[in-house]
């Protein structure tokens, strides 16, 4: 007892100094150390750090911008010597006279730098002091001070002081490129001040650099673009060099504008309610097919699909010959609840026959594609289809190409409350490229993921590859490198054949060389490092590191079931990471002979067992071959590497960056040579749209779309990494089609695309009643822009919702009572952090007296916010004194009219283009009623007064009782 009590005492003693401490470093104004901060506040000013994002900045509740960056790197992106995601970070923050201090202490070997941030109620300035630590030729510094809310200073006048003078404008509505070439101003300038939407704001560059471009990014095909429309506010690149001092001040101020009242609308008066006895009916959506067959003609009757339809398959039919039908027959049964049997021709009856498979397997198929006048092309994997009321044909070139032709009817059922049918069409399809697939990473839950992947999007789409990077599975021979994410080896071999049967190839990646962390897991195989202290490729000179890596191989041909490829990895062996070559054997030779000598002895390798080798190409690529991932410091070298490689090797060239067809100039080089190529993608649009062109034009091999989404697959992924995963629907499409249809006229969102498939349920063939609400005496704003009229966003009529739907109107299935003209007050508009010219409520309650299943949201936002921020509150209060609270988040349930991007809770009800071309729409958001019985007394929808400002123009609910 008398220890814990002396413990006691000197837990009290210190705890008293440590309290005393931490109340003079307060008292003197002490700065505390962290390595981020959020939502440091001086006035209306908000800043905020974090080394993923950078700083971001917020003014009045008004987003200015929501990232930055600093970067230190070599041309080509060879070397990084320094980002904010790079080194240790020291930050502390102190009080100053009227505001903060902030110290932003930036270190890595290569790259020495502070930051001093200032911090006053209406200015921010950022004193920057710099110097490369490394002796690297050609260094250089990108500083993007910051991505520039778009909203906050689109349509809005600006004055520039540049070099040349003094420059005028507005910023514009639109886009100015969907490249990087979209500058507001003609030169580049050391200030410039906009008349901004919550006041003037003024920035001003001093020291080095001294000058900054305004970049419109709203146009770039790009996730980080999409989801925040953005200019950059960026310092043209600078070279440095070792041991040159820097000194960069930008200085952000403002002068706001008057704070205005935020009334409260509401009503007394119930609003009318119209009873509708079929408010929600299920209607037929438009066919959409993915990807978009080469050619498609609609036709005008359906074909009824219904218990008394058959397939009809070939006699003579195997197992595999049936893997479409009964793949369709499946779904039909499990979405719509038709049981279609699979016959043999001379079991067919009746009139309502779907005909399946070649023309020399299934006799009954080829003669109604004679009278019906079609022919399956003559290429690999393509098919003829045909749906007519009396009958459907779908007729492939070969085995492959029917069971593609099956998955393109099943993206022909449209449903109604009435029946089940099959769009009338004609369709005559084949791939562009022969090899459509994906890369993909194992894991111990992989199975499942990797299965629900084939069957619902990879096979669905018509991917026929899977390249499974295997390095961390439960490899037999080597168990002592075994992670806790290892995929079982029987887990492999059910993941192989689960592809296999959807006419999915599989191949194993086993990285060698470079990025082999894998092989030192658990701190195992060290002497096999090039070097020690930092594990990342094996020793090429060490010939223990053959006999170990040659032994993986095997067991995983063994394991592949001796695939006709395997690819061996080969990508960044020479990255800042791997110290390349440092071994003192190594280092007699050069990285290059290095390279090529060790890719030859695996070649052999696998050549002697009959087996090809895929590998990545950046190795053997110099700066200005490709748009990036050129990672040989000559052309010179690069060029003969390429021709040191045997013929037969394939190279999956990986590029990311954004770039038109015509720039990737590696497909030719590499094919110069007499290497076959696969483009290899990762998950930003334009790149998956503008390679898969390049490889087209190229008569490349194909296109595999790289996944980069952590070493242990699951369906977790899709969380953390949705974009990648989405990314597979534009894949499929380009690489099918090679851009048949540009991005910006595609039928649908890939987003949507993806997860209507992922979480498919049978639909709703339901006839409801309900009712509509009559907004009118509450609405505030017109959706129309026009002459003396402040209108929907205040700028011209070629940019607003004066197309949107008005009256009373079905919008999918569900009904809404709506406006009568957009010209007039249609919608009610409640408060963004970005109003300028008139203040807008931050609420509006709306009375009612009634009970409902569910309530149906006609929404939008004015402007576009951070996804997953909550914007504002729909509250539901009971006649009973109780209430329901949902949560308008953007980006789940609500999203601008501009936006394309996908909301997990909402649904797109109407969707067109501007004047001008823009695409617009609105989404509904069904609220499920968890009190259906009791009477709804009022609807309160309020703004959290963020950029967004939500906009309500429709109110309908369910009612069944």
């Amino acid at each position: 007892m008398a220890g814990l009590n002396l413990r006691k005492i000197t837990i009290m003693y210190l705890t008293t100094i440590l309290a005393a401490l931490l109340l003079l470093s307060t008292t003197l104004g002490m700065a505390s150390t962290m390595n981020s901060f959020s939502n440091l506040r001086v006035g209306d000013m908000s800043l905020s750090f974090s080394p993923d994002n950078g700083f971001s900045l917020e003014y009045g509740g008004a987003s200015v911008f929501k990232e930055s960056s600093l970067r230190v790197m070599k041309p080509g992106w060879l070397a990084t010597y320094y980002s904010y995601e790079m080194g240790d970070k020291n930050i502390s923050i102190s009080d100053i006279s009227g505001g903060k201090e902030v110290i932003v202490h930036h270190k890595t070997p290569g790259f020495e730098g502070e930051h001093i941030i200032t911090v006053l109620p209406d200015k921010i300035t950022f004193d920057l002091k710099y110097k490369l630590l490394a002796d690297v030729p050609d260094a250089g510094i990108e500083y993007n001070i910051g991505y520039l809310s778009a909203p906050l200073v689109t349509g809005q006048e600006f004055d520039a002081v540049t070099a040349k003078g003094t420059e005028s404008g507005k910023v514009p509505l639109e886009a100015l490129s969907s490249g990087w070439d979209g500058f507001v101003t003609r030169d580049s300038f050391d200030k410039i001040t906009f008349n901004s939407r919550i006041g003037k704001m003024t920035v001003e560059t001093n020291g080095d650099p001294n000058d900054l471009w305004l970049v419109d990014a709203r146009g770039l095909r790009v996730t980080w673009a999409e989801k925040n429309p953005v200019f950059m506010l960026s310092a043209p690149r600078k070279p440095i060099k070792k041991d040159e001092e820097h000194h960069s001040v930008i200085t952000i101020s403002f002068a706001p504008i008057s704070e205005r009242a935020k009334p409260i609308m509401e009503t007394s008066e119930p609003a009318a309610i119209r009873e509708i006895s079929d408010l929600r009916k299920t209607t037929p959506k438009p066919v959409v097919v993915i990807p978009e067959p080469q050619d498609m003609k609609l036709l005008g009757g359906d074909f009824v699909l219904n218990d008394q339809a058959q397939i009809v398959v070939g006699n003579e039919a195997k197992e595999e010959d049936l893997r479409g039908a009964k793949s369709f027959a499946a779904e039909v049964r499990s979405l719509y609840n038709i049981k279609l049997p699979i016959v043999h021709e001379n079991e067919a009856s009746g009139q309502n026959l779907i005909l399946v498979g070649e023309a020399a397997l299934n006799h009954t198929a080829a003669d109604a594609a004679k009278a019906e006048k079609i022919t399956a092309p003559a290429k690999d994997e393509g098919y003829a289809l045909k749906v007519t009321p009396e009958r459907v044909i779908v007729l492939g070139h070969d085995q492959r190409g029917t069971y593609y032709g099956m998955q393109t009817l099943k993206q022909l059922v449209k449903v109604s409350a009435d029946a089940i049918t099959l769009q009338g069409c004609d369709i005559n399809d084949y791939p562009s490229l022969p090899l459509r697939g994906i890369h993909i990473y194992t894991g111990n839950k992989a199975l499942p993921f990797h299965e629900k992947l084939v069957d619902r999007i990879l096979s669905r789409y018509k991917m026929n590859l899977m390249l499974l990077e295997c390095d961390q599975i439960e490899w037999k021979c080597a168990p002592e490198i075994k992670v806790s994410f290892a995929m079982p080896r029987e887990d492999v071999k059910k993941d192989i054949a689960y592809a296999n049967d959807h006419f999915i190839d599989v191949y194993p990646q086993v990285s060698s060389l470079g990025h082999m962390h894998w092989i030192f897991a658990n701190h195992q195989h060290r002497d096999l490092a090039e070097n020690p202290d930092h594990p990342y490729a094996y020793c090429p000179s060490n010939p223990e590191s053959y006999k170990f890596i040659f032994k993986i191989y095997d067991e995983a041909v063994e394991l592949f079931n001796h695939p006709k490829y395997f690819h061996i990895g080969h990508d960044e062996v020479t990255s800042v990471e791997a110290e390349f070559p440092h071994d003192a054997v190594c280092k007699q030779k050069t990285a290059a002979q290095l390279f090529i000598e060790d890719t030859l002895k695996i070649y052999d390798h696998l050549k002697k067992q009959g087996i090809g080798v895929m590998m990545w190409g950046d190795m053997m690529l110099a700066p200005g071959e490709a748009p990036d991932a050129c990672n040989m410091p000559d052309a010179k070298t690069a060029d003969w590497m390429r021709k040191s490689l045997p013929k037969d090797i394939i190279i999956t060239d990986w590029h990311y960056a954004i770039d038109g067809p015509e720039s990737y100039h590696s497909l030719k080089l590499f094919q110069d040579q007499g290497l076959k190529c696969i483009a290899s993608t990762w998950y930003t649009p334009a790149n998956i749209r503008n390679f898969s062109q390049a490889a087209k034009n190229n008569n490349s091999l194909g296109l595999l779309q790289t996944t980069w989404a952590g070493f242990d697959s699951n369906e977790h992924n899709l969380v953390e990494s949705r974009d990648q995963f989405t990314a597979y629907v534009l894949a499929a499409e380009y690489a099918w089609n090679s851009g048949k249809t540009d991005l910006e006229k595609l039928k649908y969102q890939a987003d949507n695309a993806f997860f209507s498939q992922w979480d498919r349920q049978p639909p709703k063939r339901e006839c409801l009643k309900g009712f509509t609400v009559d907004l009118s005496k509450l609405y505030n704003a017109s959706l129309a822009n026009s002459e003396g009229n402040v209108g929907w966003v205040g700028s011209s009529a070629e940019n607003d919702l004066s197309s949107a739907p008005v009256g009373n109107t079905r919008l999918g299935d569900d009904t809404f009572s709506l406006a009568k003209s957009t010209s007039d007050k249609s919608a009610i508009r409640l408060s963004s952090a970005l109003d300028d010219m008139t203040a807008y409520p931050e609420g509006v309650t709306i009375p009612s007296e009634k009970t409902a299943d569910s309530l149906i949201f006609l929404m939008t936002s004015v402007w576009s916010d951070t996804p997953g921020r909550i914007v504002g509150s729909i509250k539901v209060n009971y006649a009973d004194g109780t209430s329901k609270e949902i949560k308008l988040v953007y980006r789940k349930n609500i999203a601008a009219w501009t936006d394309k991007g996908t909301c997990s809770d909402a649904t797109v009800a109407w969707e067109s283009e501007t004047r001008s071309g823009q695409y617009i729409s609105l989404r509904e958001m069904e609220w499920k009623n968890p009190n259906p019985d009791k009477a709804i007394s009022s609807v309160e929808i309020r703004s959290e007064n963020t950029d967004a400002g939500p906009v309500l123009l429709g109110l309908s609910g369910i009612s069944t009782r």
